[in-house]
């Protein structure tokens, strides 16, 4: 039997999700053929490799930045006028596409017409997609029923898949990918001993009002007059910097405060090894990548409940799940991991467990697994 012919439509890019495809392209059963709507998002610093691992394409895009309802912040739309040129050279037997985009709808009608599979792979969760526009609501009127299979990053997006009309038996979870094995050498190589010395509370990502940074500095404030001696690191850029610094010098916290800006990717396991907490008080995220490397380095996480993630969390096992807006709710949670070594260790325990559920070639098992399922039932119906 030949090899499956995938195409898969992703929007940019992404470091993450280049070794889940290049996992794939080493399965002797599978040929995919990844379509980027452009190389790199407006928003993105990272380094992108030179080559990558799989076969792909990258097509000629216009983009559009209408603002969106929430955060200030703009969303990208891509047009790409050669898309359908594109499937029907490539004339792949069953077609992923991201999201509910136009490119999506494009592949849509190509499939249609080819008489071939078309799967959702969607990351949105019902809070990420509380106010969707008219354009939003149809789009996925459209798709949702005309699909075959579903994907859905975490359980939160299988169930908005479900809650959007997609069949139960039709969806399936496979998790936003991580290449978890230099993380997993940050946590062997972890001395987290009973009393911390300059304890440290990271985050990791955007400083912007969509990923709650605004609520780290109350939290951190709280944290301080509990235990004097903790630090706070704040890795990432954004428009936001700024004020947050301004805010640090005036509530008198700026001597515990390092704002590190942006780091590559490949060099994000040394920024967790000097951690011990990890916080994320975003406010909508729709997984949030960042929970599951600091898991898989051996750290105790106080994540919000807004993020993707967070429905693979239990509280008090696995990690603290939290409203960030409860900022002396967070501030002792985080003060009491800081403290007692016992409830750090059997939450990095479990939290390691579970980033394993988020490796790539365990996720790769499991995006196969969802497409010869989705094309196999299309050949017995």
């Amino acid at each position: 039997m030949s090899a499956l012919r995938i195409a898969i439509l992703n929007n940019q890019i992404m470091p993450y999700r280049v070794p889940l495809f290049a996992a794939l392209a080493k399965d002797p059963e599978l040929q995919i053929h990844v379509v980027f709507s452009r190389r790199r998002a407006r928003d993105r610093r990272w380094t992108l490799p030179s080559k990558l691992p799989f076969e792909h394409t990258i097509l000629p895009s216009v983009v559009f930045h209408p603002r969106k309802p929430y955060y200030g912040e703009r969303r990208d739309i891509y047009v790409n006028p050669t898309l359908f040129f594109h499937l029907v050279r490539l004339r792949p037997q069953v077609i992923i596409g991201y999201e509910h985009s136009l490119p999506a709808m494009t592949a849509l009608i190509y499939s249609r017409l080819a008489r071939i599979p078309y799967m959702v792979w969607t990351e949105g969760t019902q809070h990420s997609e509380r106010a969707l526009t008219t354009g939003q609501r149809m789009t996925r009127r459209i798709i949702i029923p005309r699909s075959q299979g579903y994907m859905g990053t975490s359980m939160a997006a299988c169930a908005n898949l479900r809650m959007m009309g997609a069949p139960p038996g039709q969806v399936f979870l496979v998790p936003q990918p991580l290449e978890t094995t230099p993380f997993e050498a940050v946590a062997r190589g972890r001395d987290d001993g009973a009393d911390l010395r300059d304890p440290k509370i990271l985050y990791v990502g955007f400083l912007n009002e969509r990923k709650g940074v605004d609520h780290l500095l109350p939290i951190y404030e709280r944290v301080r007059k509990r235990i004097p001696g903790a630090r706070l690191e704040l890795v990432g850029d954004g428009p936001l910097r700024t004020s947050l610094q301004q805010q640090a010098r005036a509530l008198g916290l700026d001597d515990g405060i390092a704002f590190r800006g942006f780091v590559e990717p490949a060099n994000m396991p040394s920024v967790y090894r000097g951690a011990h907490v990890f916080l994320l008080p975003t406010l909508e995220d729709t997984f949030a990548v960042v929970v599951a490397e600091a898991l898989a380095s051996g750290l105790p996480v106080v994540c919000s409940r807004h993020a993707g993630v967070a429905s693979h969390l239990t509280h008090g096992e696995n990690a603290f799940v939290i409203d960030p807006e409860n900022h002396e709710h967070v501030a002792e949670l985080v003060a009491t991991l800081l403290r007692s070594r016992s409830l750090r260790q059997k939450l990095v325990a479990s939290g390691r467990e579970l980033a394993r559920a988020f490796d790539s070639q365990q996720v790769a098992q499991e995006f196969r697994r969802a497409v010869v399922s989705v094309y196999e039932n299309s050949i017995e119906g």
